[in-house]
C-alpha cells in the first residue's frame, strides 16, 4: 500500500520539524475534539500548525482518547510519505535512543564557575 501526500497540503520547515519529533517516538496527543500536541512531556510551541498535520492526517493517536487523555502519537502513511521514511511494518535494527546532548562535549565542564564567569582585573 503506498501513501500519497494531500495535493492541497503544503509542508513548512516547522511541520516537517514536528513530524520528526514525531517519528521520534515521544509525542503524545491529547483527547478531544482538537487534540493538542506535546512533545516529550511538554506542550508543542505550535499547536496550529500540530491541529493542521492532524486534521490533514499526517498525525494521529496510537489509541483511541477520551478527553483529557494524553495518549502516544504516531505517524500515518502520508506523514510518512511527507518525510520519506520506509513502512514501519517492515522489519528494521532498533537504533538505541541517546540523550540530547549526545556527542556533545561541554568545554567548561572541567573549570569551576568562578573561573569562566570572572574578568579579569586590569
Amino acid at each position: 500500500m503506498t501513501a500519497t501526500i494531500p495535493e492541497q497540503a503544503v509542508l513548512t520547515c516547522r511541520d516537517r520539524a514536528i513530524l520528526r519529533a514525531v517519528a521520534a517516538g515521544t509525542a503524545e496527543l491529547s483527547g478531544g475534539m482538537h487534540p493538542d500536541l506535546f512533545l516529550e512531556g511538554r506542550c508543542c510551541c505550535d499547536q496550529l500548525a500540530a491541529h493542521r498535520l492532524v486534521e490533514s492526517g499526517f498525525i494521529a493517536s496510537s489509541v483511541a482518547a477520551g478527553p483529557c487523555l494524553r495518549v502516544p502519537a504516531r505517524l500515518t502513511a502520508a506523514g510518512q510519505a511527507a518525510l520519506g521514511q520506509p513502512d514501519p511494518s517492515a522489519p528494521r535494527l532498533q537504533a538505541a535512543r541517546l540523550g540530547p546532548r549526545a556527542g556533545r562535549q561541554d568545554l567548561r565542564q572541567d573549570r569551576p564557575y568562578a573561573q569562566h564567569t570572572r574578568r579579569a582585573a586590569p
